[in-house]
């Protein structure tokens, strides 16, 4: 099983496409590739790919080249794009620390059709999903995300969380086995009644508003030194952007009605393991995990037997 380390995605989806338009503007006597792009972006050429897919929705050789170079506004995208948050969904949720396994959906290697990274890696979920299915074995949650292994090869990963008594896996393809850090994440997928659309174009939807918007209209910033991820949970995806700080330091955000997370117990001890230099009282632990204090001491003597002080 390769052991792997993480890059870093790139900045806000917006202004990676912007600077992607401007140097298409600025070069008008070359023929734009996306090797070109990539090695202008800092990016590998299937990573650059799959972005702009995802914002734009098609391929840069389905781009009539020609008509951004003629676009007037200078350093402006051609393209005029709806935000549409009113059918996304977001919470807040605080994850431990993951050992994941997985393996390439789409690599540097790979040769793939124009556009079917997600069309692909969803595919493959879907298979896993039938699979349980027949077996009749519940179906655990699984995760997308780009990778690059010690070699610094990208790939577009599909795992699963390791148990803790479970060897290596064997099979054809390579296996790499990724560590995510305990964190707190904010999560978005699509409100349930919105079904217009295919389930590949909601997630696209909802991925574009966590790249692109979030972040600057709620001033709450993403880790760049962790990795975000989609997840499938019964039958549902969702994208988890990990926070550069915890969530109980934003929660201004609490006034919009948002979704609050439950804490289960080892959450609590996680967190007075992680902090036990600090004064950890009744009330300082019951404001982080959004409860009363006198709620917060009442549980805690029901599984401990013992009053906090």
């Amino acid at each position: 099983m390769a052991q792997v380390s993480f890059q870093n995605a790139g900045g806000r989806l917006y202004g990676e496409m912007q600077k992607c338009i401007i140097y298409i503007q600025n070069h008008p006597d070359q023929d734009i590739t996306m090797e070109d792009l990539a090695g202008r972006m800092a990016y590998a050429p299937i990573q650059l790919s799959y972005l702009f897919d995802l914002f734009f929705e098609k391929s840069l050789e389905e781009w009539d080249i020609e008509k951004i170079r003629a676009y007037q506004g200078k350093g402006k995208i051609p393209y005029e794009r709806v935000i549409d948050k009113e059918n996304t969904e977001i919470c807040f949720v605080r994850r431990r620390e993951q050992k994941i396994v997985a393996e390439s959906i789409l690599s540097e290697t790979e040769k793939s059709q124009k556009g079917s990274f997600l069309e692909a890696a969803m595919e493959k979920v879907k298979e896993h999903a039938k699979d349980n299915w027949r077996k009749r074995t519940s179906t655990e949650e699984r995760m997308l995300f780009w990778w690059h292994d010690s070699e610094y090869r990208f790939h577009f990963l599909s795992g699963r969380e390791q148990s803790k008594n479970e060897g290596k896996e064997r099979g054809e393809r390579e296996t790499f086995e990724v560590v995510l850090e305990a964190s707190d994440y904010v999560v978005f997928t699509w409100k349930e009644n919105f079904t217009g659309r295919a389930a590949e174009s909601m997630l696209k939807m909802v991925l574009k508003y966590a790249l692109c918007d979030w972040e600057t209209e709620n001033q709450i910033w993403y880790d760049q030194n962790k990795i975000y991820f989609i997840s499938y949970e019964n039958g549902k995806y969702y994208v988890y952007m990990p926070l550069q700080k915890r969530i109980q330091e934003n929660y201004k955000i609490k006034s919009t009605k948002q979704e609050r997370k439950i804490y289960a117990l080892n959450e609590w001890i996680d967190y007075i393991d992680e902090h036990i230099k600090e004064e950890l009282t009744a009330k300082n632990l019951a404001t982080v995990f959004g409860y009363s204090e006198r709620h917060f001491r009442n549980v805690f003597q029901i599984y401990y037997d013992i009053n906090y002080k």
